[in-house]
């Protein structure tokens, strides 16, 4: 309601003192007696009022009606009840309220596949106008970067508004965050509980390690009770950044482990490929990594962004587009993609360790371009280079 209040001062002032309206509708003036916050009129006995969604228009007539973002956020999208009350008060209350001759205009931000816009869309796909008032609808989309067919003739891939949003700073908020991407500026939202990962994976016979930059990353659980997670490690020869980030899953390490034993697991990992151990960094894992530091163990803590789902967008993209490849043969292949193919995001999971790995590594390349060289790195870089000497 206060979005829909400040819109309505917002225009009400704009037609008594602005610059813009009366230049252009001179005669267009507010009625003396109807100059409320929400409820105004004009002296050519035009009425307006602004409701929130649920709020009160009955008893009025409407010949033009603009719903803006109905759903305020996405934690309200994600809930079927609020979804549920917004498409009732859309049937029940905003259509019946509309004049023979109305006009309707819908316009926000899609949050899910099951928003208002989404099912007016669905709608008229199943060719159901009665459920929507009977009303001939146009839909316009223009997402941020061009796809096929764009209405506007640009071509694909070139952004809608460069001054404002340059490709490069598209390109760059998709790698980011894809989910969020995908939805807010392409139109194109996703839902929990649907698959996110594809089934048909890009497999190569030798992985591409020429100037790759190894990540190992690590869902970590320390404890070997049959009730308890699993902890995940997870080896990347990542190539690019960004939007053109690419990279080959070396190794997978998953198993219930006691903190001995993944403290000899990540010892032996970074001995095998050099590379620091990448590891959540939160209150609960502060113990573990300082137990892995004690040994000699190379570690750097991340901050978590967003539930597992959310960090999980970026890698489901690249995978879905063929970007990330797995090995042909390898015995840690099949409950890989087991795991993958039924992550849904959702509490019905009943692992998540490996996605949450592969997850970090996956994040961790596309955020930086150039790696930062790790001690174990630098060493053994610094001994090829004597090791090369020698040979001349």
């Amino acid at each position: 309601m206060r979005l829909a209040r400040t819109s309505s001062r917002s225009i009400r002032n704009e037609i008594n003192t602005g610059l813009a309206f009366p230049k252009y509708f001179p005669d267009v003036r507010l009625a003396k007696d109807a100059q409320g916050a929400t409820d105004w009129g004009t002296v050519q006995k035009g009425f307006f009022r602004a409701a929130g969604v649920g709020g009160s228009i009955t008893g009025m007539g409407a010949a033009r009606a603009v719903i803006d973002d109905p759903l305020k956020d996405r934690k309200a999208a994600e809930s079927e009840l609020v979804r549920e009350g917004v498409w009732e008060w859309f049937t029940s209350a905003l259509l019946t309220r509309l004049t023979p001759d109305a006009i309707v205009v819908l316009m926000h931000t899609r949050w899910h596949p099951d928003d208002l816009a989404g099912r007016v869309l669905a709608k008229l796909e199943e060719d159901e106008h009665s459920e929507l008032g009977g009303l001939k609808w146009k839909h316009l989309n223009l997402p941020a970067l061009a796809e096929e067919n764009d209405p506007l003739g640009r071509e694909i891939g070139e952004p809608l508004w460069p001054k404002r949003y340059g490709l490069k700073r598209l390109l760059g908020m998709k790698a980011a965050n894809e989910y969020d991407f995908e939805a807010l500026y392409q139109q194109r939202p996703r839902k929990r509980g649907g698959q996110v990962f594809s089934d048909s994976p890009v497999r190569y016979e030798v992985a591409d390690r020429n100037g790759a930059r190894i990540i190992i990353s690590a869902d970590t659980a320390s404890s070997q009770r049959k009730t308890a997670d699993y902890t995940a490690f997870t080896v990347l020869a990542g190539q690019g950044s960004g939007a053109n980030a690419r990279a080959d899953i070396l190794e997978v390490r998953h198993a219930r482990m006691d903190l001995v034993q993944l403290g000899v697991t990540a010892k032996d990992l970074q001995a095998t490929y050099g590379a620091a151990l990448l590891l959540e960094e939160t209150a609960q894992s502060l113990p573990i990594i300082q137990y892995l530091t004690t040994l000699g163990i190379q570690v750097r803590g991340v901050r978590p962004f967003g539930d597992k789902f959310t960090r999980a967008q970026p890698l489901a993209a690249a995978w879905n587009s063929g970007r990330v490849r797995v090995p042909l043969g390898a015995p840690w292949v099949a409950p890989f993609l087991s795991e993958l193919a039924s992550f849904t995001g959702t509490t019905a999971d009943t692992h998540d360790d490996q996605v949450d790995a592969a997850a970090y590594g996956w994040n961790e390349l596309v955020a930086v371009s150039e790696p930062a060289p790790t001690a174990t790195g630098a060493r053994m870089a610094m001994q090829a280079a004597i090791n090369a000497a020698r040979r001349k």
